[in-house]
Formats: structure tokens, C-alpha cells, sequence
């Protein structure tokens, strides 16, 4: 029979979460005929309920202050002595090469869990994070030669209960908030009265971690809201989960899992191991993050409910994901120790219909999948400095935005990287109908010829549609590049007595005529009929 020791801790310092994953591995891997238990710091009373029946040495009397990592490696070994051990499996970010090469020189075979890149001295590696195309190259020259790696969510140490599930279906709206293991519920309870004003019919699942502060106090104020049921002691939240509809909440472990059941989640930055390149998360189908603790809490709520009116769109784009969750992870990874065959499943593929306007250039109409790409390029100070508002665009707000947005939006690419975006709406205002347009750069190397194709094939799609109807917009005076180019493509400016002068000034409302060219197309049937 293997056998596996576990070296990780939790607590308040340290939260659930190595623990919670090295739980889920120790069951499978017993499952496969292990036998598997654990070493940390101390049992504190608040996660005895987690540890189960696994055998668990404790290393020390009371949690210490800080760790040393070259006594506590003296420590491990004394329990390792009386043992066989054929893995050591460490998850714990205070353990370093220097616990490892201690351990290693002893002869037992190390496999680290690890999300930080740091240097090892270990026979396998696990990090499940998603980095993109750096993915599989970022322990490069950090490990052994002959390390296994496993990285990338394909090794997401899951229960296999989340396996090809998907949530049932009830007719309430039901909400899940958690900050895991630990966190101020001072969050979740000032979320809570925005909600019941945003989706009154909704109901809500807070999960109370056993680290939590202000636990008792949160559990006091809402055991009796019918609105709110408190979640305490919960080990398991599965039976949970597959009710809910939308998870608010901490962006820690807890989001493979509902990246698995393909619950639509919006999550915010409460520790800075949780700051994360949004299009990574776009690539395992979460695309609703912001890298910080969220301020205004009535936005989020408005959020929650564009998501429910939106629910079935926002399900599809969680589908559509580049790196599926499939809830194999800890399979994957136990073949891996038990029998050295790793293999991880191949990435699905994208594809958009696209439209060659050149040799160099595409252009497809926008997909919710560009939701915060399109901010980023938005929000770049190129594009910010000649915009009637200068401001930066806020992310919630722009979420809640893009799914109330009447306008067209289309990408242009130029050999295959994203270019520009243009957009165009039709607008009334008086027994006025209009057009109203715009563009903007995705980067700094998009040039006046580039800008030139997608305004010019923008014109060309506008003339066939709607031939009676002209284009209204205004320039930044400071602006004498997209001045030139509009003057080029038939835009003339106009004065306070033209009968569009009034509805350019209120559709455009920021735009102070002293700093912007107030300009008109005409319409394409009456300019070839006069």
C-alpha cells in the first residue's frame, strides 16, 4: 500500500484552503488503495471538523509566530522516522527549498502543491493556476529535471461529486456569498441589503467560514431573515452549490468549483494571491473579476440582477470557456504519483467568422467574450485623452453597461491581433433619427490607415442599411488626426442653427462645443440625389 503524508496547515493565519485541497487529493488517493495523513501545526478547534478521520500528527504545542523551516523539518522527520512513506506532499507557502532539500536528502520523494513559481526541490509539482500560454513554462529552470509537472486547472483538486454536474434547477433566485475560510463578514452583510432592494424574490446562502470574523455577530443578525441562511460549519458545500444560480464572492479555491458546475460568479481581491490577469480567468470561463475589495456595494447589487435578467447569455459564456474545470483534477494527479503517467486534456479550440477587409485586416461583430478586453482598450490613456469623458471607465459599471448596450460593436484585427474597436447605434431625439458612431484603439501601434479600413467598411454597412439616415459626432479640436480622417470620409461641422446642432449637443452632453468640432455625414441617398 502507498503511502502519503501531508504537510500543511489551517488556521486563522492561514485560512482553509490548503487544507481543503490536500483533503480532497488524501480521498481520492485512498480511494485508489493509499493510505494517507497528515502533519501541521496545530489542530485548532474551529477546523477539527475538516480534518475527519485522517490521521493527524500535530508539530507543534500552539501555533507558532513564524516558521523555521529548518526546525520544522527536524520536526517532520521525527514523525517520518517510525514510518514508511513513499510521497510527501506539501502545501504551505511558509515552506521553502530549504525544508525540501532537507527532507529530500533523507531519501523520500517530495510532491509540492504550489501557485507562487518559486524555486523546488521536489519529484512532482502541482499548480493549478492558469497563466495563459506561460502556463506550462513558468517552473522552467525552478525544479528538477526530472520533476512531473502537473500545472494548469486540469489538476483543480476537486471532489468527483462536481464531475459532469450541473446545478438543479429551482424556481428561487439563489445566491451564494462567501469570502471562504476566513474574511470580514462586515462584507457580506453590507451586500445583503442592496441585493433584497436589487432582486427582492432572490434568496441568499452565506457561507460562514470557520475563520471568519464577526461570525457571531453575522449569525445573530440574519438566523431569522427569510431572505438569508447563514451556512455554519459547512464542510461540504456541494449540496449548496447545486442550487445556487450566482456566487458573489472571494476569488480563493471556491472558484474551480463553480467554475465546474458553470455557476456565473462575480468575485473581487481580498488577499493579494488573489490578484489575477483577468484574461486567465476569461480562459477558464470567469470573466466577472475585479483585483480588489469591492466599495459600492448597491453596484454589485445591479450587477446581480443584470446577471439574472441575463442569465441563460451568461451561462453560455461560461460554457464557451478555453480551459474547462472538469472536476478530474485529483484523478489526474494521483495517476500522476501512483503510477507516473500524466495526461492532461487537449484545449478547445475557438473560432469566429470573420470578415477580410485586406491583406492585413479581419473584422468580426463583438462577442460578450470581448467584455473586458473592450474596457481595457477603452481605458487606455491614447484612447481616454480625446473622449468627452477622460475619466476611467469603472469595471462593475462597464459590466452592467455592456448588457444594456443597444450600439453594434465590431474588432478589428490586423494579422490577427486585436487593432481597434468601432461601434455604431441608431438614435431618435425629436422626430430626429441618427446615426452615432466611435472607435478606439486597442494599441499604441494602430495607425491612420488601420483606422482609416474600419471607418471606411463602417460607412460602406451603414450607406446600405440606413441610406436616409445621417451621422452625427464630434472631434476633440486637439484631435487632428481623426479630424482629417472624418473630413476625408465626408464629414462636414455644423453650427448652432443646423437642425441636427441640438441633438448633437444632447446626445453628446459632455462635449463642450469650445473643445469639440460639432460635424455631420448627410445621408448617402440624398448626397447622391443632389
Amino acid at each position: 500500500m502507498t503511502s502519503v503524508l501531508f504537510r500543511t496547515n489551517a488556521g486563522k493565519k492561514s485560512g482553509l484552503g490548503h487544507l481543503t485541497r490536500c483533503l480532497e487529493l488524501a480521498r481520492e488517493l485512498e480511494r485508489q488503495g493509499a493510505f494517507c495523513s497528515f502533519a501541521i501545526d496545530t489542530i485548532e478547534e474551529s477546523i477539527a471538523d475538516f480534518i475527519g478521520s485522517f490521521t493527524t500528527h500535530c508539530l507543534y504545542d500552539s501555533p507558532p509566530d513564524s516558521l523555521n523551516e529548518r526546525e520544522d523539518a527536524k520536526k517532520f522527520l521525527h514523525i517520518c522516522a517510525s514510518k514508511k512513506i513513499d510521497w510527501i506532499i506539501v502545501d504551505d507557502y511558509r515552506i521553502a527549498q530549504e525544508w525540501e532539500n532537507l527532507v529530500s536528502a533523507k531519501g523520500y520523494k517530495i510532491c509540492v502543491i504550489d501557485d507562487l513559481e518559486r524555486c523546488h526541490t521536489c519529484d512532482a509539482l502541482i499548480d493549478m493556476k492558469w497563466c495563459g500560454p506561460k502556463t506550462e513554462s513558468r517552473y522552467e529552470g525552478k525544479v528538477p529535471a526530472h520533476c512531473k509537472k502537473m500545472l494548469g486547472p486540469q489538476y483543480a483538486l476537486l471532489n468527483r461529486t462536481y464531475k459532469n454536474q450541473t446545478p438543479e434547477k429551482c424556481d428561487t433566485f439563489n445566491i451564494m456569498l462567501s469570502l471562504g475560510g476566513s474574511g470580514d463578514l462586515n462584507i457580506l452583510n453590507n451586500l445583503i441589503n442592496p441585493l433584497k432592494k436589487a432582486l427582492p424574490s432572490a434568496h441568499i446562502y452565506a457561507l460562514i467560514g470557520p475563520l471568519s470574523l464577526g461570525k457571531d455577530k453575522f449569525i445573530a443578525e440574519f438566523t431569522k431573515d427569510d431572505f438569508v441562511t447563514p451556512l455554519v460549519g459547512i464542510t461540504d458545500i456541494y449540496p449548496y452549490l447545486k442550487h445556487t444560480h450566482l456566487f458573489i464572492g472571494a476569488a480563493g479555491g471556491t472558484l474551480y468549483q463553480i467554475r465546474a458546475l458553470n455557476i456565473p460568479a462575480f468575485t473581487f481581491s481580498i488577499a493579494s494571491n488573489q490578484h489575477t490577469n483577468i484574461s486567465n480567468l476569461e480562459d477558464i470561463g470567469h470573466h466577472f473579476h475585479i483585483n480588489e475589495i469591492i466599495h459600492d456595494y448597491s453596484k454589485v447589487a445591479n450587477f446581480a440582477a443584470k446577471i439574472a435578467t441575463n442569465y441563460q447569455r451568461i451561462k453560455e459564456l461560461g460554457s464557451e470557456a478555453l480551459v474547462p474545470i472538469d472536476a478530474c483534477g485529483c484523478q489526474r494527479v494521483c495517476n500522476g504519483l501512483l503510477t507516473g503517467r500524466i495526461s492532461p486534456p487537449a484545449l478547445r479550440h475557438r473560432s469566429c467568422v470573420e470578415t477580410t477587409l485586406s491583406v492585413e485586416h479581419t473584422l468580426r461583430p463583438c462577442i460578450d467574450k470581448d467584455i473586458n478586453h473592450y474596457l481595457n482598450s477603452r481605458n487606455l490613456p491614447a484612447n481616454r485623452q480625446n473622449m468627452t469623458s477622460v475619466s476611467e471607465i469603472n469595471r462593475i459599471d462597464h459590466f452592467c453597461w455592456w448588457f444594456d448596450a443597444k450600439r453594434e460593436n465590431f474588432l478589428l484585427k490586423k494579422k490577427g491581433k486585436p487593432c481597434l474597436y468601432i461601434w455604431h447605434e441608431q438614435i431618435m431625439f425629436e422626430q430626429l433619427s441618427f446615426l452615432v458612431g466611435g472607435w478606439f484603439v486597442c494599441s499604441e501601434q494602430t495607425d491612420f490607415q488601420d483606422a482609416l479600413i474600419a471607418l471606411n467598411w463602417q460607412l460602406e454597412h451603414c450607406d446600405k442599411i440606413n441610406p436616409d439616415v445621417p451621422w452625427i459626432a464630434v472631434i476633440n479640436k486637439h484631435n487632428k488626426y481623426v479630424k482629417l480622417m472624418n473630413d476625408y470620409v465626408g464629414f462636414k461641422e455644423i453650427d448652432p442653427h443646423h437642425p441636427y446642432y441640438q441633438a448633437t449637443a444632447n446626445y453628446f452632453k459632455d462635449a463642450d462645443p469650445k473643445e469639440f468640432h460639432y460635424v455631420i455625414r448627410e445621408p448617402q441617398a440624398q448626397a447622391s440625389t443632389s
